[in-house]
């Protein structure tokens, strides 16, 4: 089984993500700088998807597994692909794809 979000809201400082399994984890705005610049409502436009979160508005992606690894921004660690629904994670010299609609 593969946790995935599925409530995301902020406070003055954090994200907090409630997780498929139960858990709600929280992670410093710090650790993501365009979240921490953005305005509260660029911060609560947003899309779950099955791999973490999306801003499309502020080409920002959070996985899961970043928050649960206690990681904040790894300077863009997957880009959403316009009009085909994945995202694109870079790893080493090549790049995986994975179907953002799948779990």
């Amino acid at each position: 089984m593969t946790t995935s979000a599925k409530t995301v809201r902020f406070d003055d400082d954090s994200i907090w993500v409630g997780l498929s399994d139960g858990r709600v984890i929280g992670a410093p705005l710090a650790w993501f700088p365009r979240l921490l610049r953005a305005d509260r409502a660029a911060r609560e436009a947003f899309v779950v998807t099955a791999f973490g979160i999306h801003w499309e508005g502020l080409d920002e992606d959070i996985s899961v597994a970043v928050l649960l690894a206690g990681r904040g921004d790894m300077g863009g660690w997957g880009r959403w692909r316009e009009g085909e629904g994945c995202l694109i994670f870079t790893v080493g010299s090549g790049a995986e794809f994975y179907d953002a609609g799948t779990s």
